[in-house]
């Protein structure tokens, strides 16, 4: 989805981070007043994280928003921790990570598909245990005190 000033880009189809790169500068460089630029599924792109820290050092934030998502929040937390001193003239940048909802928890740490009344006590006690959050899950799950049967 694409206009004069805002552009959603989803990366299903993006294979490269110098791809990532020419499709974004095609969009920033014809840039003159505010824009806001989506960019979904950006952890399908290995390095993407050096083509935008790369934009923002050159300025090109400074006029509009960059919103990026991706389905791993803990792919797109590493590389967003390299960020900060690097958002060349832009006075701001935001980091928000998400927790997964129930749904999503259930099917991510429910392989078996159990929906027992028992089990769904137990998903429920461990979800807000770990709040949904991906690395709290996993912290669970070493811990072995996560049970999914």
């Amino acid at each position: 989805i694409s206009n004069k000033t805002t552009l959603y880009l989803t990366c299903d189809e993006i294979f490269n981070a110098q791809q990532l790169s020419q499709v974004l500068h095609e969009f920033l460089d014809n840039q003159v007043d505010r824009f806001l630029l989506i960019i979904d599924e950006v952890t399908y792109v290995k390095n993407w994280d050096r083509v935008i820290k790369s934009l923002a050092d050159q300025g090109y934030f400074t006029r509009g928003t960059c919103l990026i998502t991706g389905s791993d929040s803990i792919i797109l937390k590493e590389p967003a921790m390299r960020f900060p001193g690097r958002i060349g003239k832009a006075d701001t940048h935001d980091f928000h990570m998400y927790p997964l909802n129930f749904h999503e928890f259930v099917n991510l740490i429910n392989p078996s598909n159990d929906t027992s009344t028992q089990s769904l006590q137990n998903f429920v006690h461990q979800y807000l245990i770990t709040g949904g959050y991906l690395k709290a899950i996993v912290s669970d799950r070493q811990n072995t005190s996560f049970q999914s049967e």
